[in-house]
């Protein structure tokens, strides 16, 4: 169980999370978790001068502007080596009376580990109000790490060389 509070700009703005995590076995594991970053009390002054131009302060409402999100994350240790998760996530953002948004997200991970390195690929997925976010950048990097020791030469061919030499655990 892990619970957090943060206030930023002297306690305008507040961070509250929670979560809850629990074992299936020696080898899997989920959890959920919950979140509010958001601001509270904000004055509404959109009503604060009449039709006739006359000042009301009686007339000011206050709203909150905030984003909300619910995660379930599970994760799997396959072998000594590697590892795999998820999550699956519900956004909202409201501000106020004024606008809301609901979204979600997914994300899937894997972790593989030998030695003293450590290679992680992060695949997300957001939906929501027109996001599209983050696929596709680890091919083009991988394939540009190839490239780039392919075009370095004996450079290359060594850094390559240390790469296999630290996986194969030799």
């Amino acid at each position: 169980v892990g619970l957090m509070h943060a206030e930023y700009f002297a306690g305008i703005a507040k961070y509250d999370f929670g979560s809850i995590s629990k074992k299936i076995d020696e080898k899997s594991g989920f959890g959920f978790s919950f979140l509010r970053f958001g601001v509270d009390n904000i004055p509404n002054t959109s009503e604060l001068i009449d039709a006739q131009g006359n000042v009301n302060y009686d007339r000011i409402s206050y709203f909150s502007a905030a984003d909300m999100a619910f995660l379930g994350s599970y994760g799997r240790k396959i072998n000594e080596y590697l590892s795999v998760g998820g999550s699956a996530k519900i956004i909202n953002r409201t501000a106020g009376d004024f606008a809301s948004a609901w979204g979600f997200g997914i994300d899937i991970s894997t972790t593989y580990i030998k030695n003293d390195l450590a290679l992680a690929v992060v695949a997300s997925l957001l939906v929501g109000s027109g996001n599209m976010a983050f696929f596709g950048g680890v091919v083009s990097n991988i394939t540009g790490l190839v490239s780039q020791l392919g075009n370095s030469g004996l450079a290359g061919l060594i850094s390559l060389g240390v790469i296999l030499y630290l996986f194969r655990g030799n």
